[in-house]
């Protein structure tokens, strides 16, 4: 029940406009009270929104999918209000408990803060909450009894080139134009025609995403005559 003024007057008619424009922006949902809200809800209105409206490559849905799938098996059944500090903190204790390595736990808590600031600008959860959240700090080395695994090297061309013959077609091409165009792995798989100017000797290739496309960048690769 909203409650819009004198009937009839301007004020009223002002006041409808308001709700109802808030109402069009939640995405035709009224506002509920926080504590209606559970976990597993902001996390299925947020995995929905970043299928709709965000330009994430695959790789970092596939990466958000499987630490919101973490979460939701520990916390889902919550209310969004009780998970503060304290709860991110547990959450974040369970994973080096569990060897994750400090990179990959950071990682998990800074998604898990940002889907709750989206709450937060969605109304979804308090200001409060989200706040507190962010107040916890990423590990640091030296600091933590979180393992530090050492960085992934490059694999060597000696090794690239004993593997690929074992290889199915398609994945063989796929390799052998990644290293000839120094490309992502994901600039070979969403490589289009209409992507590329074949008009040159030397090929044009424009990926239509990539990683720093939100930041305004362009990505150009050529593609010579071997790959």
């Amino acid at each position: 029940m909203y409650y819009l003024g004198k009937y009839g007057s301007d004020a009223s008619r002002r006041e409808y406009d308001r709700i109802i424009a808030e109402f069009v922006a939640n995405g035709r949902r009224t506002h509920r009270n926080p504590d209606e809200i559970r976990i597993d809800a902001l996390i299925a209105q947020y995995l929905n929104y970043i299928e709709k409206e965000v330009d994430f490559s695959r790789s970092r849905k596939a990466s958000i999918i499987r630490i919101l799938r973490r979460l939701n098996a520990l916390y889902g059944a919550q209310p969004v209000t009780s998970f503060g500090s304290t709860a991110l903190k547990a959450f974040r204790q369970r994973l080096i408990d569990e060897d994750l390595g400090m990179n990959s736990i950071n990682t998990y808590i800074a998604t898990i803060k940002q889907v709750f600031s989206w709450g937060c600008e969605e109304e979804l959860v308090p200001v409060d909450i989200a706040g507190a959240l962010k107040m916890v700090k990423q590990l640091q080395e030296g600091r933590t009894s979180a393992k530090v695994y050492a960085p992934v090297e490059r694999v060597s061309d000696v090794v690239v080139e004993a593997t690929v013959p074992h290889l199915k077609l398609c994945y063989q091409d796929m390799i052998k134009v990644q290293r000839r165009i120094s490309g992502r792995p994901q600039d070979v798989l969403n490589m289009r025609y209409c992507d590329i100017d074949r008009t040159g000797d030397v090929w044009v290739y424009m990926p239509y995403t990539h990683k720093t496309k939100k930041r305004g960048k362009v990505r150009i690769l050529h593609i010579g005559p071997k790959a």
